[in-house]
């Protein structure tokens, strides 16, 4: 479910049209065309009863434009009331405060027009964190173009307002960053900073120069802001300075010479980068990724680049940890006390390259405070190699952003799922995603799997094979459903899934296997091959299921 309606909405469900007939003459007529149709929404020439109409209203008011909670002024704001006139149909009133409100309500009403109704007669959405983004900042394969603007598109449509181009395996973001674009190559990231724009996604333009960047020399430092400049013709206005996961000293004797420590480097090329692009544009941004990105935020080297920055440079921050299992309120302010920034969260999740690679994070997002948007600048979720794998863990994401308070992890995540799959595809789904669950921000996979396990124990303890193996069959039979479903499906997310398919379909096999060796206990023959399956199994790289499946093999292995 889009959720950028979700807070404020309440009322009787009201049949809506499938198409719009935008009023003529209306404020926000062009944009809001423009926006409909971006949405994918169908656009009636005339009004009619198989026709929504709608007009918008740039409405500048307090309740639109002011935020109490965060105590901030925004234009995302939108607010929609709907009438049955007697004549029949459908009139549909959008108040909004700027052209950022104007397109989530288009894109609430998209949606709603897909599901043949309005969930209420008046309809309010303003999202709690300021900046609601994604990175494309992991180690491995970069996105293709396409893909970039599938989910450029998709997470604009549910909130999302800023995209950190940062790809480390990019060879023009860090290996071989001096060098300028080729046209063929900014051609492309021009299209895409436009296809941004046009969803109200503010495009933030990475550049990593630390691995070999001499800070002392003029004149790769008139190359580095050369680039910037060749990407800022390109319609870039935000841009980023990345020194992370480089070498801590100096590598450079003439640096040494000049700054003695890498810190007052670092301090001396934020500061000259901020000036170079303030004196190309006034308008131009610049966030900052550190060298340390991770602790407690009162450290010597974050806390001096803090205080010594300027405060029109963010910081990136991802938390106590590199993937941080929570986020606390606690923390952002005293990050906030000891560098004078507010953090920006580069929140690793639910990236899983390096170590994690036989990882899939594809559960929902979780760990994050619920009043964070106060005390910190924004959130960019970093995605994952496995690109339609990220979708469904970025939508949970989306939805926290917009509204982190009524935010249940649970719900977003099947209602990323039935977006992605479709209703019925999820529910088939559903066994093997769970599976995919163990991440930094939680090591529990497959909680219905488990909870089963436990239940065919406890009556198997219990002297009641009968209801044991119920519970067991009942679990396998749905465990097959969903093998059948991944069997068959075409579905592009499940051909990233092929290396955690093949573990689950081994897990379905050894789970018949336990079950014909319950109901035939001296079987040795058939004991061994369980016992050499389950051999196979743990051997399997792709992390699936948990301990609690281990012992349940265990146990079924003992009691011959």
């Amino acid at each position: 479910m889009n959720h950028c309606f979700n807070a404020g909405a309440h009322g009787v469900p009201l049949p809506l049209p499938k198409a719009f007939y935008v009023a003529p003459g209306c404020a926000g007529e062009a944009e809001l065309r423009r926006f409909l149709a971006l949405c994918g929404a169908e656009l009636a020439a005339a009004p009619g009863a198989d026709a929504a109409t709608v007009e918008a209203v740039c409405v500048r008011s307090r309740a639109l434009l002011y935020m109490e909670s965060a105590r901030r002024v925004t234009e995302e704001g939108f607010h929609i009331t709907a009438e049955q006139p007697a004549a029949g149909g459908v009139r549909l009133r959008i108040e909004y405060a700027g052209l950022a409100g104007l397109w989530y309500a288009a894109s609430a009403l998209a949606f709603c027009a897909a599901q043949g109704r309005l969930p209420a007669s008046d309809l309010r959405g303003c999202p709690k964190f300021e900046n609601r983004g994604f990175l494309e900042g992991f180690y491995g394969t970069p996105w293709q173009p396409e893909q970039r603007r599938g989910m450029l598109h998709l997470l604009a449509r549910h909130g999302m307002n800023c995209y950190f181009y940062a790809p480390k395996d990019d060879p023009y973001h860090r290996d071989r960053w001096e060098e300028r674009y080729d046209p063929a190559s900014l051609a492309r990231l021009r299209e895409l900073i436009a296809f941004a724009g046009e969803r109200q996604v503010a495009f933030w333009y990475c550049l990593a120069p630390g691995l070999d960047i001499r800070y002392s020399d003029p004149a790769q430092f008139d190359r580095l802001v050369a680039k910037l400049r060749q990407v800022y013709d390109a319609g870039a206005r935000h841009f980023g300075l990345l020194l992370d996961d480089i070498p801590e000293e100096l590598i450079h004797q003439e640096d040494v010479t000049s700054y003695g420590e890498t810190l007052n480097a670092h301090i001396d090329l934020v500061r000259r980068v901020l000036a170079a692009l303030e004196a190309t544009d006034p308008a131009n941004r610049l966030i900052v990724c550190p060298m340390q990105y991770h602790g407690r935020g009162d450290e010597y080297y974050i806390a001096r680049l803090g205080q010594e920055t300027p405060a029109a440079a963010e910081l990136f921050w991802t938390g106590p940890n590199i993937c941080s299992q929570e986020l606390r309120t606690e923390d952002a302010m005293r990050f906030c006390l000891h560098t004078r920034h507010q953090p920006f969260y580069w929140d690793n999740y639910p990236v899983n390259d390096a170590e994690m690679f036989h990882e899939m994070h594809l559960g929902p997002l979780a760990g994050r405070e619920p009043d964070l948007y106060r005390h910190c600048r924004g959130v960019a979720f970093n995605g994952m190699e496995y690109f339609e794998c990220s979708k469904a863990p970025l939508l949970t994401g989306a939805a926290f952003l917009w509204d982190p308070e009524g935010y249940d992890p649970e719900a977003a995540w099947l209602a990323a799922l039935e977006e992605l799959l479709g209703a019925e595809g999820a529910r088939r789904f559903l066994p093997f995603g769970e599976q995919l669950f163990t991440s930094c921000l939680r090591q529990q996979n497959g909680p219905r799997m488990m909870a089963a396990l436990e239940a065919a124990q406890t009556a198997h303890r219990a002297g009641d094979l009968g209801e044991a193996l119920r519970i067991l069959q009942q679990l396998a039979a749905q465990m097959d459903d969903c093998r059948a479903f991944l069997a068959q499906s075409d579905h592009p997310m499940l051909a990233e899934l092929q290396k955690w398919i093949k573990k689950y379909n081994q897990c379905c096999a050894l789970l018949h296997l336990a079950i014909e060796c319950l109901q035939a206990p001296g079987d040795a023959a058939l004991h061994r091959t369980l016992a050499e399956k389950m051999e196979i199994y743990n051997e399997t790289a792709a992390v699936l299921t948990e301990f609690g499946f281990r012992a349940f093999i265990d146990k079924v292995l003992g009691l011959n």
